[in-house]
Protein backbone atom coordinates (compact mmCIF):
# COMPACT_ATOMS: atom_id res chain seq x y z
CA UNK A 1 0.00 0.00 0.00
CA UNK A 2 2.93 2.64 1.02
CA UNK A 3 4.13 1.63 -2.30
CA UNK A 4 1.10 2.02 -4.23
CA UNK A 5 0.82 5.38 -2.51
CA UNK A 6 4.05 6.04 -3.71
CA UNK A 7 3.45 5.26 -7.16
CA UNK A 8 0.33 7.56 -7.37
CA UNK A 9 1.33 10.58 -5.55
CA UNK A 10 2.02 13.35 -6.80
CA UNK A 11 4.16 16.23 -5.92
CA UNK A 12 2.10 19.33 -4.07
CA UNK A 13 3.42 22.93 -5.15
CA UNK A 14 4.14 24.93 -2.51
CA UNK A 15 1.40 28.25 -1.93
CA UNK A 16 3.32 30.81 -2.81
CA UNK A 17 4.30 33.40 -0.21
CA UNK A 18 3.13 36.77 -2.76
CA UNK A 19 -0.15 34.84 -3.74
CA UNK A 20 -1.90 37.75 -2.62
CA UNK A 21 0.25 40.04 -4.52
CA UNK A 22 0.05 37.98 -7.52
CA UNK A 23 -3.53 37.87 -7.59
CA UNK A 24 -3.37 41.78 -8.12
CA UNK A 25 -1.38 41.00 -10.89
CA UNK A 26 1.48 42.63 -9.35
CA UNK A 27 4.92 41.60 -8.62
CA UNK A 28 6.88 42.02 -5.21
CA UNK A 29 8.52 44.90 -7.11
CA UNK A 30 5.59 46.67 -8.51
CA UNK A 31 3.94 46.89 -4.89
CA UNK A 32 6.80 48.27 -3.35
CA UNK A 33 7.21 50.85 -6.40
CA UNK A 34 3.31 51.42 -5.61
CA UNK A 35 4.07 51.28 -1.89
CA UNK A 36 6.68 54.09 -1.99
CA UNK A 37 4.96 56.18 -4.85
CA UNK A 38 1.42 56.83 -2.29
CA UNK A 39 3.79 57.94 0.81
CA UNK A 40 5.20 60.46 -1.56
CA UNK A 41 2.19 61.23 -2.94
CA UNK A 42 0.44 61.69 0.72
CA UNK A 43 3.40 63.19 2.46
CA UNK A 44 4.01 65.65 -0.36
CA UNK A 45 0.37 66.94 0.44
CA UNK A 46 0.88 67.09 3.94
CA UNK A 47 4.09 69.26 2.85
CA UNK A 48 2.08 71.60 0.54
CA UNK A 49 -0.77 71.79 3.15
CA UNK A 50 1.96 73.40 6.09
CA UNK A 51 3.33 75.46 3.11
CA UNK A 52 -0.45 77.01 2.30
CA UNK A 53 -0.98 77.87 5.72
CA UNK A 54 2.38 79.50 6.44
CA UNK A 55 1.37 81.23 3.25
CA UNK A 56 -2.27 82.40 4.45
CA UNK A 57 -0.76 82.98 8.12
CA UNK A 58 1.88 85.27 6.16
CA UNK A 59 -0.52 86.97 4.06
CA UNK A 60 -2.75 88.07 6.98
CA UNK A 61 0.44 89.35 8.76
CA UNK A 62 1.30 91.24 5.57
CA UNK A 63 -2.05 92.70 5.90
CA UNK A 64 -1.93 93.71 9.38
CA UNK A 65 1.09 94.94 8.49
CA UNK A 66 -0.03 97.42 5.85
CA UNK A 67 -3.13 98.37 8.05
CA UNK A 68 -0.70 99.46 11.06
CA UNK A 69 1.68 101.25 8.37
CA UNK A 70 -1.77 102.93 6.15
CA UNK A 71 -2.68 104.21 10.16
CA UNK A 72 1.07 105.59 10.42
CA UNK A 73 1.25 107.48 7.30
CA UNK A 74 -2.47 109.15 8.07
CA UNK A 75 -1.93 110.50 11.30
CA UNK A 76 1.51 111.59 10.13
CA UNK A 77 -0.37 113.83 7.14
CA UNK A 78 -2.82 114.51 9.43
CA UNK A 79 0.21 116.10 11.85
CA UNK A 80 1.51 117.57 8.74
CA UNK A 81 -1.04 119.17 7.79
CA UNK A 82 -1.83 120.85 11.37
CA UNK A 83 1.81 122.31 11.34
CA UNK A 84 1.21 123.56 8.07
CA UNK A 85 -1.82 125.27 9.37
CA UNK A 86 -0.03 126.61 12.25
CA UNK A 87 2.94 127.65 10.66
CA UNK A 88 0.64 129.36 8.06
CA UNK A 89 -0.89 131.12 10.84
CA UNK A 90 2.40 131.99 12.48
CA UNK A 91 3.22 133.71 8.87
CA UNK A 92 0.39 135.66 8.39
CA UNK A 93 0.45 137.11 12.24
CA UNK A 94 4.22 138.18 11.91
CA UNK A 95 3.88 139.75 8.26
CA UNK A 96 1.08 141.59 9.93
CA UNK A 97 3.63 143.35 12.16
CA UNK A 98 5.02 146.61 12.01
CA UNK A 99 7.76 145.35 14.24
CA UNK A 100 10.66 143.18 13.49
CA UNK A 101 11.15 139.51 14.86
CA UNK A 102 13.66 136.48 14.76
CA UNK A 103 13.46 133.61 16.46
CA UNK A 104 17.23 131.80 17.08
CA UNK A 105 17.58 128.43 18.89
CA UNK A 106 19.65 127.48 21.88
CA UNK A 107 22.87 127.40 19.54
CA UNK A 108 21.86 131.10 18.48
CA UNK A 109 20.88 130.20 14.75
CA UNK A 110 18.15 131.85 13.02
CA UNK A 111 15.34 130.27 12.59
CA UNK A 112 12.17 132.08 11.54
CA UNK A 113 11.80 135.83 10.69
CA UNK A 114 9.52 138.18 9.41
CA UNK A 115 9.74 140.75 6.32
CA UNK A 116 10.22 143.44 8.26
CA UNK A 117 13.39 142.29 10.35
CA UNK A 118 15.95 143.16 7.72
CA UNK A 119 14.65 146.67 7.35
CA UNK A 120 14.73 147.77 10.60
CA UNK A 121 17.42 145.49 12.16
CA UNK A 122 19.89 147.04 9.67
CA UNK A 123 21.16 143.05 8.62
CA UNK A 124 21.43 142.78 5.35
CA UNK A 125 18.27 140.54 3.04
CA UNK A 126 21.03 138.42 1.80
CA UNK A 127 22.50 137.45 5.26
CA UNK A 128 19.10 136.48 6.51
CA UNK A 129 18.30 132.45 6.04
CA UNK A 130 17.60 129.57 8.04
CA UNK A 131 20.70 128.15 10.18
CA UNK A 132 22.77 131.78 9.89
CA UNK A 133 24.17 132.36 12.83
CA UNK A 134 23.57 135.54 15.07
CA UNK A 135 27.16 136.51 15.44
CA UNK A 136 27.28 136.54 11.54
CA UNK A 137 24.24 138.51 11.42
CA UNK A 138 25.70 140.81 14.03
CA UNK A 139 29.04 141.35 12.20
CA UNK A 140 26.88 142.48 9.04
CA UNK A 141 25.68 144.99 10.97
CA UNK A 142 28.78 145.98 11.92
CA UNK A 143 30.17 145.64 8.57
CA UNK A 144 27.48 148.30 7.11
CA UNK A 145 28.24 150.67 9.78
CA UNK A 146 25.16 149.93 12.51
CA UNK A 147 27.16 150.69 15.56
CA UNK A 148 29.58 153.32 14.17
CA UNK A 149 33.31 153.93 13.41
CA UNK A 150 34.01 150.41 15.69
CA UNK A 151 36.60 147.24 15.67
CA UNK A 152 34.23 144.64 13.71
CA UNK A 153 35.51 141.85 15.22
CA UNK A 154 36.19 143.80 18.54
CA UNK A 155 32.64 144.73 18.00
CA UNK A 156 30.81 141.45 17.34
CA UNK A 157 32.02 140.00 20.62
CA UNK A 158 31.33 142.81 22.53
CA UNK A 159 27.93 142.59 21.19
CA UNK A 160 27.61 138.15 21.30
CA UNK A 161 29.02 138.75 24.90
CA UNK A 162 25.81 141.34 25.61
CA UNK A 163 23.34 138.65 24.07
CA UNK A 164 24.02 135.91 26.20
CA UNK A 165 24.31 138.07 29.54
CA UNK A 166 21.40 140.20 29.21
CA UNK A 167 18.38 139.56 31.29
CA UNK A 168 15.84 138.96 29.21
CA UNK A 169 12.73 141.24 29.03
CA UNK A 170 15.02 144.27 29.43
CA UNK A 171 14.21 146.83 26.76
CA UNK A 172 18.18 147.94 24.96
CA UNK A 173 17.65 150.89 22.47
CA UNK A 174 19.92 151.79 20.11
CA UNK A 175 19.81 154.85 17.00
CA UNK A 176 20.92 153.94 14.00
CA UNK A 177 22.97 155.41 11.09
CA UNK A 178 19.62 156.42 9.23
CA UNK A 179 18.58 158.50 12.41
CA UNK A 180 15.84 156.28 13.23
CA UNK A 181 15.73 154.95 17.16
CA UNK A 182 15.29 151.28 17.79
CA UNK A 183 14.40 149.40 20.80
CA UNK A 184 15.03 145.61 21.19
CA UNK A 185 13.21 143.13 23.39
CA UNK A 186 14.57 139.39 24.02
CA UNK A 187 12.01 137.03 25.23
CA UNK A 188 13.61 133.66 26.39
CA UNK A 189 12.40 130.44 24.82
CA UNK A 190 11.76 126.85 26.35
CA UNK A 191 14.74 124.69 26.41
CA UNK A 192 17.13 127.73 24.93
CA UNK A 193 16.87 130.33 22.38
CA UNK A 194 14.98 133.50 22.58
CA UNK A 195 12.73 135.79 20.24
CA UNK A 196 13.93 139.33 19.82
CA UNK A 197 11.66 142.01 18.82
CA UNK A 198 13.02 144.90 17.11
CA UNK A 199 10.67 148.04 17.43
CA UNK A 200 10.92 151.58 15.78
CA UNK A 201 10.18 153.89 18.20
CA UNK A 202 11.42 157.17 16.61
CA UNK A 203 7.98 158.84 17.18
CA UNK A 204 8.66 158.07 20.94
CA UNK A 205 11.75 160.58 20.98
Amino acid sequence: LAALQGANARPVAAEPANQELHSWGLSGESWLVLAIGLVATFGGGAVMFREARQARRRESQLARDAAALAAAYAELEAAKTRAEAKNAQLEATLSGMSDGVIMVDADLRLLQWNDRFPDISGVPREVVRVGVSLEEMVRAQALAGEFGAVDVEAEVQRRMKWVRELPHGVAIERARPNGRALELRIAALPGGGFVALYTDITTRK
